[in-house]
């Protein structure tokens, strides 16, 4: 009896002291972060831009001219659907699809000199059909990688009846992070993108935080900063700026502009509203100033030869749009 007691004395202090070592596996990361915007899965908007002036440079003519065009106004329509096709502790996969169809409207030469810009705007439509794919995975509680993969279908009506190789952009990024809570994440990587409507490879950072339970802020560089204040549950200001930017394929029947290329890229500084219409149903509402980057017709992709050298003046811009957080609750309604 006395031999069996000093056994275990000796044995079941070691088994616990074992289990006491032993290290509780943690939860995996996930990419949410409290008070962001949320996704929508289908969302529709339009945007009006208003009267602005370009001084467009003419380097097809000899010698090179330098003429005023003005544009009456810009509108778009935009299309957008997000579906989640994998919610899992160790991955998450959305897919990403839209279209946007802008028209400039009304654009003329204001000056004695001629030039084409008109030939390739005047009440001309421009398309874009994007896919995109992006990868949230996790690699232990607090690290991740992002991966995002892209492919745009871009050109003027013309192009994309004829569609091609011209017509195809891909895009991409590439990212490592570390999620602190609920309320942070950065990340840091490489981006291949055109939002200066020419193709870059640029270093990008990501870094979502919550300052408190009303301010916080979503940021994507190059790409965007934007600050939110959460007035409610149902109502979200935000603020910032935003590089938008695509290139075009262009189709024309002046011969000296066809088969260019448009590279339009710009910043936006804007504010906005989003607020709940229904539990499933959201409205957006924007206001800014587009500040021209790049508004050029070049002779080919890489944009070295440029044919019209475009400086368009700063102007307003406008738009609201409509969403649907699940198609699944709207379905029912």
């Amino acid at each position: 009896m006395l031999k069996a007691f000093i056994i275990a004395a000796i044995v079941c202090p070691g088994l616990l002291m074992a289990q006491n070592t032993t290290k509780k596996k943690l939860p995996l990361c996930n990419p949410l972060i409290l008070g962001n915007i949320p996704k929508k899965a289908i969302s529709l908007q339009y945007e009006y831009q208003s009267k602005f002036e370009t001084d467009s440079k003419n380097r097809i003519a000899f010698p090179v001219t330098t003429n005023n065009v003005l544009t009456n106004n810009v509108s778009s329509f935009k299309l957008g659907y997000n579906k989640n096709v994998r919610v899992k502790p160790n991955g998450y996969i959305s897919v990403d699809v839209g279209y946007t169809n802008t028209t400039f409207n009304g654009v003329a030469n204001a000056g004695l000199n001629a030039n084409p810009m008109p030939f390739v705007f005047n009440n001309t439509a421009f398309h874009a059909v994007n896919a995109s794919t992006s990868i949230f995975k996790p690699l232990n509680d607090k690290h991740f990688f992002i991966i995002n993969a892209g492919v745009e279908i871009n050109g003027n009506t013309a192009s994309i009846e004829k569609v091609g190789t011209r017509n195809i952009f891909a895009s991409g990024l590439l990212m490592y992070g570390t999620k602190k809570n609920y309320n942070e994440m950065w990340a840091f990587g490489v981006a291949r993108s055109y939002r200066l409507g020419r193709v870059i490879h640029v270093p990008s950072i990501l870094w979502n935080k919550n300052f408190s339970k009303k301010w916080g802020m979503e940021m994507l560089l190059p790409s965007r900063v934007i600050f939110r204040y959460t007035a409610n549950k149902k109502t979200i200001f935000n603020g910032g700026v935003e590089l938008e930017g695509n290139q075009f394929a262009v189709t024309n029947n002046l011969n000296s502009i066809n088969n260019s290329f448009l590279q339009r890229g710009e910043i936006r500084p804007k504010l906005g509203i989003e607020t709940e219409l229904t539990k499933n149903m959201r409205f957006t509402a924007n206001a800014g100033i587009r500040i021209n980057g790049r508004f050029d017709i070049a002779d080919n992709y890489d944009g070295k030869i440029l044919l019209l050298e475009n400086a368009p003046k700063a102007n307003a811009f406008v738009n609201i749009g409509v969403s649907w957080i699940s198609l699944k609750k709207a379905r029912k309604k």
